[in-house]
């Protein structure tokens, strides 16, 4: 039944308070587990607490988001196949929020992981999904977090002079783009931009709005 169940997009997360407050309860040894990709740990763990990491025949949103913060992918596959017996069928869905204000996709985009975001992308993400609420930057897609944090990375600070001509300005940005140390970046880019809606409009509107080059022009 749980498998069954589809991935539609579910804001806000309707997981219950004491069920995130177990989660946090456990969080000290899922982490670990998750820093190992231990698929077996990670089972275990779920047997002796499933009422931490599940909820209405689902694998929370918490759950996965932090499977997806330490880019676990093994045990991240697990969790969205709902495959192994000891989830009983429970999946995880990729496109519901989580209390923060995100979702996994912003997670992986966060932090840079292709992989995971592909994986995402297997499972029914959506990349166009959106942040919501007071704790985080509202309305912002997992593409804008990869453009953003692409720009604001310490790499492309340390070595662009805001003193510098547009005209020089502009060479030495696409110069840097292109050297190996920021394919990482690239690729989560252009990994969310091939599914994001609009894309286009949706850059064109994010650069104008939060003026995302100042600190470059």
């Amino acid at each position: 039944m749980a498998k069954a169940l589809p991935n539609d997009i579910m804001i806000p997360d309707r997981t219950p308070k004491f069920v995130q407050n177990a989660f946090y309860d456990i969080s000290h040894r899922l982490g670990p587990v998750l820093k190992k990709d231990s698929v077996r740990c990670f089972l275990r763990l779920f047997t002796t607490s499933p009422r931490a990491m599940a909820w209405n025949w689902r694998i929370t949103s918490e759950t996965l988001t932090c499977t997806v913060s330490h880019n676990a992918l093994r045990c991240a596959k697990v969790v969205l196949e709902g495959k192994k017996p000891q989830l009983h069928c429970m999946h995880a869905n990729p496109n519901c929020i989580n209390p923060h204000g995100y979702f996994p996709l912003h997670e992986a985009a966060e932090r840079f992981s292709v992989d995971m975001i592909k994986l995402l992308f297997r499972h029914g993400a959506s990349a166009n999904v959106r942040t919501v609420g007071d704790d985080v930057i509202e309305d912002l897609l997992p593409l804008q977090v990869a453009v953003e944090n692409a720009c604001m990375h310490k790499y492309l600070e340390d070595n662009i002079s805001p003193t510098q001509y547009h005209r020089d300005h502009i060479y030495k940005l696409i110069h840097l783009l292109c050297l190996p140390e920021m394919k990482i970046f690239l690729d989560t880019v252009i990994t969310l931009a091939e599914k994001t809606n609009n894309l286009v409009d949706e850059l064109w509107n994010y650069i104008k709005e939060r003026n995302l080059f100042r600190v470059h022009f």
